[in-house]
């Protein structure tokens, strides 16, 4: 289940938004959650990041798979031998619909609301490789500013997640850098890709041998006004076209 934005686009750049809406499937119901507000937050998806990427996607006219689902139902976000996949529990939630699935349920929610969405990012990327293009796998998310008293405050406005490949990550830190040094950038937080190897950006990019990178934008700041949606739609419509013209 996702939707699918410029498909038959010849800009070498596949925009991802694996978590872009909380919506449950009606055969779910409310998955048993004891707070179905959960849903509204950052927990059941990632709040600015489809909007960023629509707006994205109009400006440099890019092929734009976004998930419909909230990450509680599946994680669009992680391979299929993650634990984490279907989550019994999140950020101290439960999640009894999610209960010791038995093979045949599992599989049956991988095939409907995971698989579609995977295929069709292999199927972009077959796509523009026939047309001789090498294209730049791009996944847009988002962090919560203070995640608890468990872990640390995150002061970054823009996180650079990558593993083993750091060449897009480099060329958006230097752009970044130069002309919007207001903006604090971490590279691979709030969390590392050199430890957490189970990202759509792993699997479609760094797997593949391509370019990839996956970026992580604050909530907060949109909530109280300080970034904008179109702002950074902008800055990453800059950075990405300055790219592909250098690559070519």
């Amino acid at each position: 289940m996702f939707t699918l934005l410029n498909p038959h686009s010849e800009c070498p750049v596949i925009l991802l938004c694996e978590h872009a809406e909380n919506n449950i499937p009606a055969e779910f119901g409310d998955l048993g959650l004891s707070d179905i507000s959960v849903l509204g937050g950052h927990h059941g998806f990632d709040p600015p990041m489809k909007k960023i990427t629509e707006i994205l996607a109009h400006k440099i006219n890019a092929s734009a798979i976004l998930g419909r689902n909230s990450r509680l139902v599946i994680d669009l976000n992680r391979k299929l031998e993650d634990n984490d996949l279907i989550p019994e529990h999140y950020f101290g939630y439960n999640i009894p619909a999610n209960y010791a699935l038995d093979d045949i349920d599992r599989a049956a929610r991988i095939a409907c609301y995971y698989a579609p969405f995977h295929a069709q990012v292999t199927f972009q990327i077959n796509r523009l490789q026939k047309m001789g293009k090498t294209p730049l796998i791009f996944s847009l998310h988002s962090f919560t500013e203070n995640p608890g008293e468990a872990h640390p405050a995150r002061p970054w406005d823009i996180g650079l997640l990558y593993n083993e490949n750091h060449e897009v990550a480099d060329f958006f830190d230097a752009f970044i850098s130069k002309h919007h040094p207001k903006f604090k950038i971490g590279h691979n937080e709030p969390y590392s890709l050199k430890t957490l190897k189970t990202t759509s950006v792993i699997t479609h990019g760094e797997e593949k041998n391509l370019p990839y990178l996956m970026i992580e934008l604050k909530n907060e700041v949109f909530d109280r006004g300080e970034q904008t949606h179109e702002e950074w739609a902008d800055i990453f419509a800059n950075i990405l076209t300055r790219f592909i013209h250098e690559e070519a």
